[in-house]
């Protein structure tokens, strides 16, 4: 009797160690990373800040710390004015605020009768001075909004000096709010200011000015390189929406006014249309804000233990153990192998923005689930909380180029009739080297 007894709780001891050793490799244990997956870890950051900051910061007592925010923003504070967008487009946004809101920007024309309204509004002396001052707002080469949790204080000041209130303005935010909730604060502005443009070369069109028409058009397209100056993943959005912009102005264009365009015109715009073929994506942005984001709820060690995680699913870990000096190879393996995910599944959208329209990014989703069963069960469930939806910005890509493609066709049928006359009635019609 004696022995089964033993026996027995032997046999518990070995169930509770085996159960508590299961519990421990699916809840609590992450397979550390590889040399050639650490050889991985850290993306190639000056995609993101062409070597002008980084992640990064040197704080004053000279130690280096991340804190991309701070970071960023001394870089800003490194620039002329006269080289800076911001400023200038801010202050002219909000003295013409109901110029740049105005409901029929950025829309051909239609009704006759709104168009002709709307011209008047352009014409207007005050109004060709706001144009004037947003064409030189885009030519500059930097945009130069600092990020921070409220309302940056060029805009504050442009705000108040123009009698505007500013709930979102709050001095007591510091520049080290986490990047991973920062929205885009240009977007609104700039995407006015591309459609006040867009507008104003229809109108220069309208009256015969066709090479104004193609000018302001490359103007507004080329500022697409402002909006990626914020590392975040809808800058990528918001270059798509302003050259899209663009596309329209110039489609509605070509379509209405064809006999205005000279052959050397035309292949002006389609030189245009070539150097912003694609949509640019710069994934190692967003691979930054998520770097930032696990770094934000991490332990000052570097782990992400229990507690961490807990605080993480709630929304409340948010710089909870101040900003972290450890480099990316000195983390602990439950920080870098969700780094090591993020990065990988970031990195999916350039070859998924190439995919067919019909095509399906099974084998992408396959790959992410498989990486997925690497992590501790209790990660695994709260990781698309932070996983950003790649997809969308991969169609919009595609649909992109597809607009782009089909942009430069038509063009090319046009060239084609100025060489023989008469519009092609087949793309197999048109001459080959007209064909993009």
């Amino acid at each position: 009797m004696k022995k089964l007894i033993i026996s027995v709780v032997i046999f518990i001891v070995i169930l509770l160690a085996s159960a508590g050793l299961w519990a421990y490799f699916a809840f609590l244990y992450t397979k550390p990373l590889s040399k050639a997956e650490l050889a991985e870890l850290t993306p190639d950051w000056s995609v993101v800040t062409n070597n002008n900051w980084s992640p990064w910061f040197d704080a004053p007592d000279g130690t280096k710390e991340w804190n991309p925010i701070a970071s960023f923003n001394a870089w800003i504070d490194t620039i002329d004015e006269s080289d800076l967008a911001w400023p200038m487009l801010v202050d002219t946004f909000y003295q013409h605020k109901e110029l740049f809101d105005h409901e029929e920007l950025g829309k051909v024309p239609s009704d006759v009768e709104d168009w002709d309204a709307l011209v008047e509004l352009l014409d207007r002396e005050e109004n060709q001075n706001a144009i004037e001052l947003t064409i030189d707002a885009l030519s500059r080469p930097v945009m130069g909004c600092a990020m921070y949790g409220s309302t940056d204080p060029i805009e504050h000041e442009a705000m108040i000096r123009y009698g505007l209130k500013d709930r979102w303005w709050d001095q007591r935010i510091l520049s080290d709010t986490n990047i991973y909730v920062l929205s885009t604060p240009t977007r609104h502005k700039h995407l006015n200011a591309a459609k006040l443009l867009s507008t104003y070369a229809l109108s220069q069109l309208e009256k015969g000015n066709s090479q104004t028409f193609i000018n302001t058009l490359a103007l507004l397209m080329d500022s697409t390189r402002l909006a990626h100056e914020f590392p975040k993943l809808s800058s990528a959005l918001i270059d798509a929406q302003i050259k899209s912009t663009g596309h329209v102005a110039l489609r509605w264009g070509i379509e209405n006014h064809q006999d205005t365009f000279t052959d050397e015109q035309f292949q002006n715009i389609d030189q245009l249309l070539k150097r912003h073929l694609t949509m640019t994506i710069i994934w190692q942005g967003e691979a930054m804000a998520l770097h930032n984001r696990l770094r934000s709820i991490a332990s000052a060690d570097g782990k992400l233990g229990a507690s961490e995680i807990s605080a993480w699913k709630k929304g409340t870990g948010v710089w909870m153990n101040g900003k972290s000096v450890l480099q990316d190879n000195e983390l602990d393996a439950s920080i870098q192998r969700l780094m090591y995910i993020f990065n990988k599944w970031l990195s999916q959208i350039d070859s998924m923005s190439k995919l067919q329209w019909n095509a399906k990014a099974d084998a992408t989703d396959e790959e992410l689930e498989a990486m997925l069963r690497s992590l501790p069960m209790n990660v695994r469930g709260g990781i698309h909380i932070l996983l950003p939806k790649i997809g969308s910005a991969s169609e919009v890509a595609r649909n992109y180029e597809d607009e782009s493609n089909t942009l430069r066709l038509l063009i090319a049928s046009h060239r084609h009739r100025i060489r023989h006359g008469m519009l092609p009635d087949s793309t197999d019609q048109i001459d080959k080297d007209l064909i993009p």
